[in-house]
């Protein structure tokens, strides 16, 4: 017995491993394991991925890109197109194709003439890229465009056509458009602030392809379409406009001024019939432009010391408070020492004046007295009710808001109540003021200002329209009849006297400020010289302001900015067919 159990433990060691019956439960003990891997393959594959999956195999099929939605365009108040649509060539350079440095010599001296560009500068340019697609010109010129399809019958170039922006007027009107750039984005100016409305949004066309690139017919194709931007009507009139900016360009010139601004608002509505600014750029070259701030609207975004013209608001304010009537006299020395400083009018002394003479005159010391006499309290009362110091809330971007001082700020002394008093200390806006005063001319209101009149999408269907607004009454109408006739003296015998035109009653005020210096105090000898009015007085169509800086050939608003003022005026009154008051048929 124990002979043959050894024998058979023997065996069993012998036999090469396992059994063939536990062989064969290894070997499906094996497969089931596959099988369940793979099962579980399949069903992460099938099941938990098949959503993703799916979309990645369409994707490799099914092909979107992108359809551009039309940019709306901009129309002055008569129906003139202001900013349009049209196209562009964009050149590029396959610089994988282009070979040896002798090559890309030889391209550049080719392509220099055309484009207007240094060779040189064209040979370094193409001498940095090695490989690649080089965008190397945008917004070619047709004539640039039908030269570089020709050049690229031998050489690796190609022509890109993109929607491009077109300014039909040029710089006319340019600071409150704005452009849009290369993107066809809307970039500052109305261009920017309704960017939403004119750009509208891009559409989709999805179709699927084949394995060489190519549309299968009866694949599938979907297709979103765009919607295409609104239209903006303003309410500005390009006539005007025109008027506006050819007069500032020829009173910039005769008075040497390095900077103007011209802004003109229906006093009932508080819609911009013309707003005008110089330095100005071209829209449609606007990438030609080396500095930023050319962009920059000064009549919305820049602030400055409005000097005289301010006291038309504080002679508004102290008449309708009841301190000082038509008929109240003051005697003013010709300087007074406040509070350790010494503040001189700019004429000599005035005794037993008027309110009308003192403003004809534009005196310093009265407009001190009468702030004082109204206080602290109403006096900057009556600057926040004309809106001083806060956003008009205009339709245009980047407005500035000014600066006043409240007596309830550190700093703030009883000085600055009576430099406030002749727009010293003080900073605004043009649009500002324009705006305020504008409350003199209709009665009382503080209209709102705006630029775009109304909103049309493609079909030509009303999407907004612009209604004047009223913020608040700041006077009563007794107030702005008084102010009226002392600001219509001021042209007939003040400051105001080279607007004054035969046949018309202009009622304005002039101004002539410092300049301030960034670290305090001001400068020498450059001022700012402007006026602000309106016309006809007694039922007024139109208010302006007129702004010059820095102005060589007087340092005074009443020699440089009124003339600007009358010249405008004059035309309008052509333009709009205002009869003269003496007019006999």
């Amino acid at each position: 017995m124990a002979a043959i159990a050894r024998g058979a433990t023997k065996e069993l060691r012998t036999g090469r491993g396992l059994s063939p019956r536990a062989r064969v439960r290894v070997v499906f003990s094996v497969f089931v394991l596959l099988a369940l891997a793979l099962t579980g393959r399949l069903f992460v594959l099938q099941v938990q991925q098949h959503a993703d999956l799916s979309r990645k195999a369409e994707a490799a099929h099914l092909w979107t890109d992108t359809i551009p939605a039309t940019r709306g365009a901009i129309y002055d108040i008569n129906g003139g197109l202001l900013a349009g649509n049209t196209t562009a060539d964009d050149l590029y350079v396959d610089m994988g194709k282009l070979g040896s440095v002798s090559e890309r010599r030889r391209l550049a001296d080719l392509l220099a003439p055309p484009l207007n560009a240094n060779p040189d500068d064209l040979y370094i340019t193409l001498s940095k890229v090695m490989s690649g697609t080089l965008r190397l010109k945008g917004n070619l010129t047709d004539d640039q465009s039908v030269r570089m399809r020709e050049l690229a019958n031998g050489w690796p170039l190609q022509l890109q056509t993109h929607a491009k922006r077109a300014y039909p007027n040029g710089v006319l009107l340019s600071h409150v458009l704005g452009y849009a750039d290369l993107d066809n984005v809307g970039a500052y100016g109305l261009e920017g602030y309704y960017e939403k409305q004119l750009g509208g949004t891009p559409g989709s066309s999805t179709a699927e392809h084949d394995a060489m690139g190519n549309i299968i017919p009866l694949g599938q194709q979907r297709v979103a379409p765009p919607a295409d931007g609104n239209d903006l009507t303003l309410s500005i009139d390009m006539n005007v406009q025109y008027m506006v900016e050819r007069a500032l360009d020829d009173g910039m010139k005769s008075t040497g001024a390095g900077a103007g601004q011209v802004v003109i608002m229906d006093p009932h509505t508080g819609a911009i019939i013309a707003m005008a600014s110089r330095p100005t750029f071209d829209p449609n070259t606007y990438y030609n432009q080396p500095d930023v701030s050319a962009f920059i609207n000064p009549v919305v975004n820049m602030v400055y010391e409005p000097g005289s013209t301010f006291k038309t608001l504080v002679w508004s304010a102290g008449l309708d408070e009841g301190k000082i009537t038509a008929d109240t006299t003051i005697s003013e020395p010709h300087c007074a020492i406040k509070y350790g400083y010494t503040i001189c009018n700019t004429s000599t002394a005035h005794y037993n004046e008027s309110p009308a003479t003192g403003l004809a005159v534009s005196d310093n010391i009265m407009a001190m007295s009468i702030a004082e006499r109204l206080g602290k309290d109403d006096f900057y009362k009556y600057l926040q009710n004309f809106g001083i110091g806060q956003l008009t809330n205009i339709d245009l971007p980047g407005e500035g808001q000014g600066l006043v001082n409240q007596p309830s700020d550190a700093g703030w002394g009883p000085l600055n109540l009576d430099t406030n008093a002749f727009g010293q200390g003080i900073s605004i806006t043009p649009l500002q003021l324009l705006t305020a005063v504008t409350a003199v001319a209709n009665g009382g209101h503080l209209m709102q200002p705006y630029v775009v009149q109304r909103i049309t999408d493609k079909q030509g269907r009303v999407v907004s329209e612009t209604q004047p607004k009223v913020v608040r009454d700041v006077l009563n109408s007794a107030t702005t009849d008084v102010m009226r006739e002392i600001m219509v003296g001021v042209v007939e015998h003040g400051t105001g006297v080279l607007a004054k035109t035969k046949g018309y009653r202009i009622a304005a005020k002039t101004g002539t400020a410092q300049v301030p210096r960034p670290g305090g105090g001001y400068e020498g000898s450059a001022t700012i010289g402007s006026v602000i009015g309106f016309a006809p007085a007694d039922d007024p169509r139109f208010v302006m302001i007129v702004k010059l800086d820095r102005p060589q050939s007087s340092q005074w608003g009443e020699n440089t900015a009124v003339p600007i003022f009358a010249n405008i005026a004059h035309q309008l009154f052509v333009y709009y067919k205002v009869q003269p008051t003496d007019y006999q048929p």
